[in-house]
């Protein structure tokens, strides 16, 4: 029966629907409509060609000249642009350590918090979806944040969030803090809050930084290729994440005599100040001499003020 009713709604209903005495039901509506009212020029003409003309020559003109255009725009789009753009660069390696502070849990935290005799191993999906929710929720948080703040800051910001929510994550052996359920799961909702601040700004940020410098408009085609170095960035990150999460707490495991319960804060606290050490890096690189050089320029337009007022009181 859910069959039979499924081919009548796809085939059946819309035949009956689209159903005309004609084969071209436009024409007859307009032919109707051009009976209905009366004309003081005469008869009306005999074809509905002549009264419903399509220059054709002009759009084929208005055609081959977007066509040309777009060629244009593709051509001066190039992956060259991105890699030699500092800004652009800076954000690509950004999203890349991004992921790597994201995902480098995730063949190390299901041992760990089992060894603890916290949580079932059947259960432990419950707390990674934790990070993933919080993650969901400060997403479109963060895009209406990028409306009122730069991006730039929004990331300095969230490296330095991440940095503090993987020492709660461990908790941090650094600091002291005894290892508790309630400090990881704490943790690891800062730390999916924390990333949101990472991702959202990103790719905007490659965007904005290559057609600044270059001059180009906002292009599906600079989009395009923006979006494809960003994901192959994400995804980069993606294979070192575990790579490096697991190499670190396997070393930290075998140097404490195979205690499982040892390596993961460890490694939380190496990937923390990782995380704040990164923050620091853009800072200098993406934000620093966007600062020197505005500097400069208040610097140069005062003087420029101080010598029209001087001109003006001499004459």
């Amino acid at each position: 029966m859910l069959s039979g009713s499924f081919l009548t709604a796809i085939f059946l209903l819309p035949n009956r629907i689209n159903k005309y005495s004609n084969d071209k039901p436009n024409e007859v509506i307009l032919d109707q409509n051009a009976n209905a009212r009366p004309s003081i020029q005469g008869p009306r003409p005999q074809g509905l060609a002549e009264r419903h003309s399509v220059d054709m020559v002009g759009l084929a003109k208005v055609s081959e000249r977007y066509s040309r255009r777009s060629h244009v725009m593709m051509a001066q789009v190039t992956f060259a642009i991105f890699f030699t753009n500092m800004r652009a660069m800076t954000a690509i390696v950004s999203a890349m350590f991004a992921m790597i502070f994201m995902l480098f849990y995730e063949p190390v935290f299901t041992p760990y918090i089992v060894s603890q005799g916290w949580i079932l191993p059947a259960n432990v999906g419950y707390t990674l979806a934790i990070g993933c929710f919080t993650y969901a929720v400060g997403s479109p948080l963060v895009g209406m944040l990028c409306a009122k703040v730069q991006r730039k800051y929004i990331t300095l910001m969230a490296f330095f969030l991440c940095g503090i929510s993987l020492f709660v994550f461990g908790p941090s052996p650094t600091f002291g803090i005894e290892p508790t359920l309630a400090w990881t799961l704490v943790g690891i909702g800062m730390l999916g809050f924390s990333v949101a601040f990472l991702f959202v700004p990103l790719l905007p940020e490659i965007i904005s930084s290559v057609a600044e410098k270059e001059g180009l408009e906002n292009s599906p085609f600079l989009a395009d290729k923006a979006s494809g170095i960003y994901n192959g960035a994400y995804g980069v990150g993606n294979c070192l994440a575990p790579i490096i999460g697991g190499a670190i707490t396997a070393a930290k495991i075998s140097k404490e005599g195979g205690d499982p319960t040892k390596g993961f804060p460890f490694t939380c606290d190496v990937m923390a100040f990782a995380s704040i050490g990164f923050g620091v890096l853009y800072f200098l690189l993406a934000i620093l001499p966007g600062l020197i050089s505005g500097n400069k320029a208040h610097q140069y337009n005062k003087r420029e003020d101080k010598l029209t007022a001087d001109l003006a009181a001499g004459a």
